[in-house]
């Protein structure tokens, strides 16, 4: 079963110019993994040093923890770094409110352990009765319009002589 990685915002990279488009998701069903897969086009002129497409997948209990060390170094670099203008403080022009720095910077270092300790309450046996249940009673796809020559010959017939069918912009 995969489990797309939700974000309000949508694309993760969406702030960058040439943002690649990048699915995370989790998978159950032989072991336990998290998956990255990315694709990302030049635009702007602008290219990247990677692959332009790809995937790569590692235990989700080798990910959290990454994420757990990571959040730490990060946490504590930004911890070091308050400190540092509490002692010797900032450039006279520079404003900064260092009691609320203080207690965004406490909820920051909160903020991952609560997000894992969320669990999302999903019916997982209703979500996949409901997804076989859409599945059976899908019909054929009917034959596309530009593909068919009977659709087009027919289209055709009923219009009149010399003048393009109405859905003619739409090819």
């Amino acid at each position: 079963m995969k489990t797309p990685c939700p974000h309000p915002g949508g694309n993760l990279t969406s702030y960058l110019a040439a943002s690649p488009h990048i699915v995370w998701w989790r998978s159950i069903a032989d072991r336990d993994m998290i998956t990255v897969g990315w694709r990302h086009t030049a635009e702007h002129g602008l290219d990247c040093t990677v692959p332009r497409q790809g995937q790569a997948s590692v235990p989700t209990e080798l990910f959290l923890r990454a994420v757990e060390e990571f959040d730490r170094e990060l946490i504590d670099a930004i911890d070091q770094r308050i400190t540092e203008i509490e002692a010797h403080g900032l450039d006279p022009d520079t404003r900064l409110d260092l009691e609320q720095l203080r207690h965004e910077h406490r909820q920051r270092s909160r903020s991952l352990a609560t997000t894992l300790q969320h669990v999302p309450a999903t019916d997982w046996t209703a979500v996949r009765e409901g997804v076989t249940r859409i599945l059976s009673t899908r019909t054929p796809k009917p034959p596309s319009v530009a593909t068919d020559p009977g659709h087009w010959l027919h289209c055709r017939s009923r219009s009149s002589a010399g003048r393009r069918p109405a859905f003619w912009s739409t090819l």
